[in-house]
Formats: C-alpha cells, sequence, structure tokens
C-alpha cells in the first residue's frame, strides 16, 4: 500500500508542477507585447487627445489663479468679521458688566433704604395717550 500511495502523492506533485510552469508560461506570452512600437502613433484621435490636454492645462491654470484670488479675498473678509466679533463681544462684555454693576448698586441702595422689612414694589400706570380726531 505505501507504493501506491507515494506513487499518488508523486503524480499529485506532478501535476501541481506542471500547472504552475504552464500557469507562468501563458503569463509570459500574454503579458509580451507582440509587436513593440517604436514611436507613439499620430492617429487622429491620439493628436485631438494632445490638443485636449494642451487645453485643460491652459484652463487648469486659469482656474488655480482665479482659486488662489478668491481664497485671498476670503481670507481677508474673514479677519476683518472676527475682528468685528471682537469688537462686539467686548462691547457685550462691557454692557453686561455695567448691567451687572447697576443691579449691584440698585439692590444695594434698595437693601440700606429698606428697613429689612422687605423691599415695597411700586407699580405705576400710565394713562392712555389722548386720541386726536383729524376730521
Amino acid at each position: 500500500m505505501r507504493t501506491t500511495e507515494q506513487t499518488r502523492k508523486s503524480v499529485r506533485r506532478a501535476a501541481i508542477g506542471v500547472t504552475v510552469v504552464a500557469a507562468l508560461g501563458l503569463g509570459v506570452a500574454f503579458g509580451a507585447d507582440p509587436y513593440p512600437t517604436s514611436q507613439p502613433q499620430n492617429t487622429p484621435q491620439v493628436l485631438a487627445l494632445q490638443k485636449r490636454e494642451r487645453t485643460l492645462a491652459r484652463e487648469s491654470g486659469v482656474i488655480n489663479t482665479m482659486n488662489a484670488r478668491r481664497w485671498a479675498e476670503y481670507r481677508v473678509a474673514l479677519r476683518q468679521r472676527q475682528q468685528e466679533i471682537v469688537v462686539v463681544q467686548a462691547e457685550n462684555a462691557r454692557s453686561a458688566r455695567a448691567a451687572a454693576s447697576q443691579a449691584a448698586a440698585v439692590q444695594s441702595s434698595s437693601s440700606s433704604s429698606s428697613s429689612g422689612s422687605g423691599s415695597q414694589v411700586t407699580y405705576v400706570q400710565s394713562a392712555p395717550a389722548a386720541r386726536s380726531s383729524a376730521s
């Protein structure tokens, strides 16, 4: 039995080896260029593609210049807007501090003027303005 089993293994190995060599041979055969060209073809299609490539290169240069200019304008506008935001935030902070100090002053004056029994609130209702009839 061992000789039959060893023969089967040998046949399998040989079949695998032949398959690998055949696959490599086919890959080389199909990968090779059977008709090498020494110079590029000047067919109408190739010439049209070359013309289109030159046109696109020129257009891309113009577009890149426009984009660079727009980006520079955007950065200037952004810098100005950021400065405006800083100014508005500073004004808001000043008004918030002023309102807080005014509220503290009102509270301290009302607490010093009241006798500790609570603060009194007086509501004043204004009379409606008289309507003048234009006849």
